[in-house]
């Protein structure tokens, strides 16, 4: 058999790396959601959400699914998801800000300006959330098992960032 212990290094130096990035990326877009909301609060609350969609994702594959692992190509969707779930964050914030211009019965309070501006949103998140999750989904019937469970699992964090946000 041959001796897959070079390529063994070779993958973990570059998910080395790999981490370094992914740290990067969580304290651009933490910045990013921190401008855009104002809030450190709610940038770490959409953080929150964003990153809990990842184990989420991993148990169905692993737990309900009862996939004896996980593929290097699987941890791309990490940065995939901090993309999407921004996007979401943005929609939602934009219209929560919108409707301070409507009329008191909904800019009266802030319950009925989040209602208003969950109404609005939400149509929107699930248009294009429903998209990405059933194009990852669509992996599902790849024969190549790390294709299967990149689309299964990304499929799944997008779908659970979607309730989460």
């Amino acid at each position: 058999l041959p001796d897959f212990h070079a390529l063994d290094i070779f993958f973990d130096h570059y998910l080395a790396q790999d981490l370094n990035m992914l740290a990067l990326s969580f304290a651009l877009v933490f910045v990013v959601l921190w401008f855009n909301t104002n809030s450190v609060f709610l940038a770490s609350c959409g953080m929150f959400e964003i990153l809990v969609s990842f184990p989420l994702g991993l148990f169905i594959w692993l737990v309900l699914l009862q996939e004896p692992g996980v593929t290097y190509l699987m941890y791309n969707g990490i940065f995939i998801i901090l993309g999407i779930g921004c996007d979401d964050i943005f929609v939602f914030i934009d219209a929560f800000r919108q409707s301070e211009l409507e009329p008191p019965e909904i800019s009266g309070s802030l319950e009925t300006r989040f209602a208003w501006a969950y109404n609005r949103a939400a149509g929107a998140m699930l248009a294009t959330s429903l998209t990405t999750c059933l194009a990852f989904l669509g992996c599902a019937i790849s024969q190549i098992w790390d294709i299967r469970c990149f689309g299964v699992v990304n499929g799944m964090m997008v779908l659970f960032d979607y309730l989460l946000v």
